[in-house]
């Protein structure tokens, strides 16, 4: 499953935020004198995914139409370079900061350092657990999961063995995500949740691996894979087209990634 289009609200209400930090004008006699021009650091966990290049360009393009200048970095996946790189951004002396956290109770130090400067956070993607953060902008992922699961039980005529890959372990939206595919699955006392496993970093390659010994273990007696995100579905299609079961197997991503 693909979402049809990003949902980009997030820029829109990150940068009202920062607004009354000096995008307005002042008159001096006949003259308009323009304040300061605003520097929004925008902080991603990582590039490994398509989305996020989608993402960089709408957020930095929108931005710049905006007069809105922005400093982007990403962060590997590590938690250290995170923190690192923030600690960068506020040196520079950004007025507010947009970051999608690599670990959500970890970032929590990272909100504290920059509330400590005044400097507004804005957590994207993923909730900062015990933070005081000024806004949290995310998709729905419940419903991501719902909307996984319902076609699904269409594509399977509610019956059969499920397999649920899902995210990196504690990880908001994986969980989310894996919650609303549940709250539908319960429903249908014909399916069978035969593994739900997490993937660090939400590997496409351990997802291909789980689904490569699921199909084993089962005897490709699996009717549906439902993965919180395109890029393990994708590690999925690999391993059933291995065992020629494209068009046999009911799968489900995440993302809109155009490679899925």
């Amino acid at each position: 499953m693909k979402q049809s289009k990003r949902n980009f609200g997030f820029i829109l209400f990150s940068l009202i935020i920062v607004c009354g930090l000096g995008c307005t004008k002042s008159k001096i006699g006949e003259n308009t004198v323009s304040q300061k021009k605003i520097k929004l650091g925008f902080v991603l966990a990582t590039m490994n995914e398509e989305r996020y290049s989608k993402d960089k360009t709408y957020f930095t393009e929108f931005a710049a139409n905006q007069g809105v200048d922005v400093e982007f970095v990403s962060c590997d996946g590590k938690v250290d370079v995170q923190t690192s790189k923030v600690e960068t951004l506020l040196a520079k002396k950004v007025d507010a900061i947009v970051i999608q956290p690599v670990n959500g109770e970890a970032a929590s130090s990272i909100v504290q350092m920059a509330k400590k400067d005044n400097i507004p956070v804005v957590a994207y993607d993923r909730i900062i657990k015990n933070a005081d953060i000024d806004a949290y902008v995310t998709q729905d992922s419940f419903k991501v999961g719902v909307l996984q699961a319902e076609a699904a039980v269409e594509a399977t005529h509610g019956k059969g063995n499920y397999v649920i890959l899902m995210g990196e372990a504690g990880h908001s939206v994986a969980d989310e995500i894996t919650r609303g595919v549940l709250s539908v699955l319960a429903k249908y006392p014909d399916i069978k949740v035969v593994v739900k496993q997490n993937h660090p970093n939400w590997s496409s390659a351990l997802a291909l691996a789980t689904i490569e010994n699921t199909l084993t273990r089962y005897k490709n007696n699996i009717q549906a894979v439902l993965a919180n995100n395109d890029g393990m579905a994708l590690g999925a299609v690999q391993a059933i087209g291995e065992q020629i079961l494209i068009g046999k197997v009911f799968v489900a991503g995440a993302d809109a990634d155009l490679t899925a």
